[in-house]
């Protein structure tokens, strides 16, 4: 018996680096499964270049098989980190830091060298020093687009608001890599709404499609970059409580996950889980609700509005996604189809990193003064 035991899993891993291989060698000459099926509408491709990579900047031969580096030049990004905050269970930026954000490309090319400046609550500035008297607040919930990865702090998109008006203060709450369940945690745990001076405002949620594979907990994102994203859990109808970062709370499925995520096979065959579906959808809508009433709980009868960015991998997708919030009495305004390029006249992206640039920031901040903050 054992023996038979023995033959069967050895033939299994045989086959199994066997078809690693392959794919490896595909990856290497360009090959993608994309190439050799055709989907029924252009809207239901992976829309790949819509979605920034954030934080996976790592060894290129820990993201491919044995070595092997990739193609997207994003992928080769090295980054720098010392604005982050290592002794915190979750990624948080350190408090009162001041000092460089920058990236190369491998061969060092210099991708970006800017300025970053957080204050004693761990919020990248926003504004100058002139005195403001705002009434009201405008809290930027997200990700590093929100942030402003690779922009110096004048170029963010809280601060090319606070640049245009003076009736609300709008505050930088977002962060690399993050998704709603990451700011749950700093909500809980970190008091992210502390020091906001205005009771009276609204709070947006810059949303990306990326985030629903970081609030899930998917494949891509814990097999390749987040051990340390945070896991909330749903205790009540509508309310979240954060348990800690995935690879403490599941060890096991996270290095499962690692060794995936490794493999050849599974980028090949754009392999994730959980898949993104109507109940994956619903999921993730229910975790944007809790995040809406943290905010609310804080901040009574204020408005809660998501800002969709970046097209969703699909057309149904889309659909699922506009209607569970809709649902949920999730206000959204969907910006999923804007064309940013034609709006500026030149691509709306940091060159090789896949952020917003500055002038996709002011032409935002723009629109969301007019379509959202003085709304008519």
């Amino acid at each position: 018996m054992l023996k038979r035991w023995g033959v069967a899993l050895l033939t299994v891993a045989v086959v199994f680096i066997s078809v690693d291989e392959i794919c490896y060698l595909l990856l290497r000459r360009g090959f993608s499964i994309t190439q050799l099926t055709k989907s029924s509408s252009a809207t239901e491709d992976f829309v790949e270049k819509l979605l920034p990579y954030e934080i996976p900047h790592q060894n290129p031969s820990q993201l491919y098989h044995f070595g092997y580096t990739p193609s997207q030049p994003s992928r080769t990004l090295k980054t720098s980190f010392d604005h982050f905050d290592s002794s915190a269970p979750y990624n948080m930026p350190q408090a009162n830091y001041s000092g460089r954000m920058y990236a190369t490309l491998e061969n060092n090319t210099e991708v970006y060298n800017v300025n970053l400046t957080t204050d004693s609550l761990r919020r990248r500035r926003a504004r100058g020093t002139e005195f403001r008297n705002s009434p009201r607040h405008v809290l930027l919930l997200g990700c590093s687009q929100t942030f402003g990865e690779g922009l110096n702090d004048n170029e963010t998109l809280p601060w090319q608001i606070n640049s245009l008006q003076t009736e609300f203060e709008a505050y930088n709450l977002g962060f690399s890599s993050y998704g709603p369940n990451d700011l749950m945690a700093r909500i809980q745990r970190h008091q992210l709404f502390e020091g906001i001076q205005q009771t009276q405002g609204l709070a947006v949620y810059v949303f990306i499609p990326a985030h629903m594979e970081r609030a899930l907990g998917s494949l891509s994102v814990v097999g390749d970059w987040g051990g340390r994203s945070a896991v909330v859990e749903e205790i009540l109808p509508n309310t979240f409580k954060y348990l800690g970062p995935y690879k403490d709370l599941h060890p096991w499925r996270y290095k499962i996950y690692q060794f995936l995520w490794r493999t050849s096979i599974v980028k090949y065959f754009k392999i994730d889980w959980p898949r993104l579906n109507k109940k994956t959808t619903s999921d993730f809508a229910d975790i944007v609700g809790g995040l809406k009433k943290m905010y609310q709980d804080r901040f009574p009868k204020n408005r809660f509005v998501v800002l969709i960015l970046g097209r969703p991998r699909s057309a149904s997708l889309a659909m699922g996604l506009r209607q569970s919030f809709s649902d949920r009495q999730i206000e959204f305004i969907d910006y999923s189809q804007l064309d940013l390029s034609k709006i500026i006249g030149e691509a709306p992206e940091i060159p090789f990193d896949g952020h917003n640039n500055k002038k996709a920031n002011a032409q935002l901040a723009k629109m969301l003064v007019q379509d959202v903050l003085f709304k008519k």
